[in-house]
């Protein structure tokens, strides 16, 4: 897509949203959630954003002035945009990171570092807002 642009210096789970090294789907018990997660605040999507899943990816399209804002195509993989759609009703970092160790063969604290950022970058680009806002 010639219009799609990514923020300065964005974290690895922007575009590649949390693509975990050697990620597979699991049917193991969940971990407990580490002391270090302390984010039990709720982020929902930003109403000023449109998405579209397109060929296994979620396209997100904020809006300015009530048009699409082409600059600031955002894009997930099939994770990032499953973590998209938890968005859509209200999740935590917590609620999140739970969900992927669930599902994923991933340590508590490394998708717990991995979600934070990515929830942190949605946020500064408008993307999300906390469920309070």
């Amino acid at each position: 897509m010639a219009h799609d642009k990514a923020p300065l210096n964005p974290h690895p789970l922007y575009k590649e949203a949390l693509t975990f090294p050697g990620i597979v789907p699991l049917g193991k018990e969940s971990k407990p959630m580490s002391e270090a997660l302390l984010a039990a605040e709720r982020y929902v999507r930003s109403s000023r954003v449109v998405s579209r899943d397109v060929a296994g990816e979620t396209l997100v399209v904020p809006i300015r002035g009530g048009v699409g804002d082409l600059d600031s195509i955002f894009s997930f993989n099939p994770l990032g945009s499953e973590l998209w759609q938890l968005l859509s009703k209200g999740s935590s970092v917590e609620e999140m990171v739970s969900w992927v160790v669930e599902r994923y063969e991933v340590s508590t604290d490394q998708a717990a570092d991995d979600i934070q950022a990515f929830v942190a970058e949605l946020s500064r680009s408008g993307l999300i807002h906390s469920q309070e806002s």
